[in-house]
């Protein structure tokens, strides 16, 4: 396995896009579990890697790729606008019914991890799951600058893509989070972290 990974890694450098796809790519190889994998020790290396990658730069851009994937099936028009404060542009200016297009929203990687016992153990003690959680319950709802609201917006697209499989859901009703979900949901003044 950790060669086929190590060679499509040359393709991660060619194009933006490409780095984009191959980091969602790498994510689902995170859901075979460990014992499955021969070579595991550079296996578990790449996906600490990857881990550390997601923690550290690309869980951002998830959340500005998914949200405009999203705001494209939504509203029928591009996104034309990043500012996480301005209201979303379509490029038609008339109101008029259009078939919305279906979405598939791309795995995580916490999910993918979370998906077999050994994943979730690397995830809960090399990731930043746990401060995720802490950052959501100890932030208020009132996002007032483009950083505050980014990195509430990591932290509610990760702990909800972890609470979508069963491990990750033990830990996130251990963690009492469904409460400060429903807080920034109700009270969030940012529509964009609301909806």
């Amino acid at each position: 396995m950790y060669e086929q990974w190590h060679t499509f890694a040359a393709v991660k450098n060619k194009h933006p896009f490409l780095t984009n796809i191959y980091h969602l790519t790498s994510a689902r190889l995170c859901s075979i579990p460990f014992n499955q994998v021969q070579h595991n020790e550079k296996h578990l290396s790449k996906i600490r890697q990857e881990l550390h990658y997601w923690d550290t730069v690309f869980n951002a851009q998830y959340v500005t790729y998914m949200e405009t994937r999203l705001f494209s099936a939504y509203s029928g028009g591009a996104l034309l606008t990043d500012d996480y404060f301005e209201r979303r542009k379509t490029t038609s200016g008339v109101k008029s019914k259009r078939k919305r297009i279906n979405i598939h929203v791309s795995s995580h990687i916490y999910r993918q991890l979370c998906l077999h016992n050994d994943g979730f153990s690397l995830l809960r003690s090399e990731s930043r799951l746990e401060r995720y959680a802490i950052e959501l319950k100890q932030h208020p709802t009132n996002c007032i600058n483009i950083n505050e609201t980014q990195v509430i917006k990591e932290a509610l697209w990760a702990l909800a893509h972890t609470a979508s499989t069963e491990n990750g859901y033990t830990w996130f009703m251990e963690k009492d989070l469904l409460a400060d979900f429903l807080r920034f949901a109700e009270e969030c003044q940012n529509l964009s972290v609301r909806g």
